[in-house]
């Protein structure tokens, strides 16, 4: 399993999904992504929720 500590904001969002996205093609192996974020509005966030969902192989843990 990879591990991989984010820190973001709303405007970093786009391009959080297009890294999930990449390692989860380009890899076989499980990962978690650790998130500390500060002013990502709820609805970008149960986006994002959903967004992970999908992919069986990733985890997510949010710090706030």
């Amino acid at each position: 399993m990879f591990h991989v500590l984010v820190t973001l904001d709303v405007n970093y969002l786009p391009p959080l999904k297009m890294l999930m996205n990449s390692l989860f093609r380009n890899n076989n192996r499980p990962f978690t992504f650790y998130l500390l974020y500060s002013r990502i509005p709820e609805i970008e966030s149960e986006l994002l929720k959903q967004f992970v969902e999908r992919r069986k192989s990733i985890s997510l843990c949010r710090f706030i």
